[in-house]
């Protein structure tokens, strides 16, 4: 089909071993043609192939695209944090937030998806200022420590967020005192 469609329309382009096309609205046009449920199988399909060649972490952010257009949920919000942390490692920090706050939207009010929740909101944390507004940096912090009960967990976040609110002012002195006094509380109970 493809080169029936580039011989008489040249609305793709055949090179050595693929196709490209023309142009990205013939590529949107010949893609909103494609019916939704063949759509999510071909994205699946194509997740499932890609995945056949890891580890290659250039892949994640393509494996958590197709996944989130397959609707599997979960393949989804396995390479977007696998993505998220290997874009902040690269100190890719954009990505980093954009792969987070998909794992966030698709772990939202899903008690199956708990940890992986607390994953990107320490991530997004982490992020700090750089891709944040100071509020929001504390904000994950505060919504990891809202869901966690795990005491080595909280010692490590809280001190975090006493870290955030010490180095930006974000209220009194007092409040990241207190951040870091519960975190050395916890951390001696551990």
């Amino acid at each position: 089909e493809l080169d029936t469609i580039s011989n008489n329309y040249q609305l793709v382009a055949g090179r050595e071993d693929d196709f490209c096309f023309t142009h990205a609205m013939i590529r949107e046009v010949i893609y909103g043609a494609i019916s939704k449920p063949k759509r999510v199988e071909l994205h699946r399909r194509v997740g499932s192939s890609l995945e056949r060649r890891l580890p290659d972490d250039s892949l994640l952010a393509t494996l958590s695209w197709h996944f989130d257009q397959a609707n599997d949920k979960g393949k989804c919000i396995k390479y977007s944090l696998l993505g998220g942390s290997y874009s902040l490692r690269r100190s890719a920090r954009r990505e980093a937030k954009a792969f987070f706050q998909l794992v966030l939207a698709r772990t939202e009010d899903d008690q199956s998806h708990v940890a992986e929740r607390l994953e990107a909101l320490e991530g997004l944390g982490d992020l700090n200022i750089s891709q944040s507004t100071p509020r929001e940096w504390y904000s994950y912090y505060e919504q990891f420590l809202e869901l966690n009960h795990d005491k080595k967990a909280r010692a490590r976040v809280l001190a975090k967020a006493g870290e955030c609110w010490d180095q930006l002012g974000l209220a009194d002195g007092k409040k990241a005192n207190d951040l870091f006094d519960e975190a050395e509380k916890l951390a001696e109970e551990d």
